[in-house]
């Protein structure tokens, strides 16, 4: 997974703007997005990217969950590898994200109403919509 924060400030967002070195906080009354990359994307798509930037500049957390073997990722039993109907790996991410929500609620004992989106591109969109009707 790769987990970017919004900025403390908002004129931290555009990277060299301040000398003094940006805070990045988690916002919990705004909502957390876990994207789902194309095919042979990753974190470093531009598409990825755009989405990325724009939700942090309105102060929401945003995860990119790494398809199996994307990006250099090791594979560590074999031939367990990236598979379009495999499920199993965006409920896992989603649950440890909700678990992760829940305890920063009661840390803050607030309730915990933050919605946890789901973003899917191309082939992130197929496996996104898979699990949701599962």
């Amino acid at each position: 997974l790769d987990i970017a924060f919004p900025y403390s400030r908002p004129e931290d967002v555009e990277v060299g703007e301040s000398k003094e070195k940006p805070k990045y906080v988690h916002d919990s009354d705004k909502p957390v997005y876990l994207i789902l990359h194309g095919l042979n994307g990753g974190s470093h798509e531009e598409y990825v990217k755009d989405f990325v930037k724009r939700r942090r500049s309105e102060g929401s957390t945003v995860v990119v969950l790494i398809a199996r073997g994307m990006m250099d990722t090791y594979i560590t039993n074999g031939w367990n590898v990236f598979h379009g109907a495999r499920t199993g790996d965006v409920d896992i991410a989603a649950r440890a994200l909700k678990r992760g929500l829940d305890s920063l609620a009661k840390a803050k004992q607030k309730p915990q109403r933050q919605i946890l989106g789901g973003v899917g591109y191309s082939m992130g969109a197929i496996i996104l919509s898979n699990y949701v009707a599962r």
